[in-house]
């Protein structure tokens, strides 16, 4: 059996993953510095709207297609923007048997490293945003 191994993409789309969970399951303090800062302007007048309590629940279901461009990227007001500039992976043995382009990561020890830009750029649905905000006003 061949085993699996650790592309870029594989690497950058756990990592949007668990950074979008963490949007969601209050990680992230939702608080109005935190959606100042990482917020793009539409979707930040939404959620300010409701109690911080309330605003990971509103995002459920409105993220689009999440993305590390690599570079710097601007802040859109439908979006937001999560700061992380690298993954770092564990890994056992040979860097050759554990991932698919050694040349993408840098290697120390038994620790690899992905460059990743400045973050991770994430559309927010605004019109799905915009329901979920009014249902929970109304109830």
């Amino acid at each position: 059996m061949e085993t699996v191994k650790l592309t870029r993409e594989m690497a950058e789309r756990q990592e949007s993953e668990g950074m979008i969970g963490a949007l969601l399951d209050g990680s992230y303090a939702l608080g109005a510095d935190f959606l100042s800062r990482y917020a793009g302007a539409k979707v930040r007048a939404l959620l300010l709207q409701l109690d911080e309590c309330d605003r990971a629940y509103a995002l459920e279901g409105t993220f689009g297609d999440a993305l590390f461009p690599g570079g710097i990227a601007e802040l859109q007001a439908d979006g937001f923007w999560l700061p992380s500039g690298e993954i770092e992976v564990q890994f056992e043995g040979e860097a050759s048997d554990c991932f698919a382009d050694v040349d993408d990561w840098t290697i120390h020890s038994d620790l690899a490293y992905l460059y990743t830009g400045y973050g991770l750029v994430v559309p927010v649905d605004l019109a799905v945003l915009s329901a979920n905000v009014s249902a929970i006003l109304s109830d």
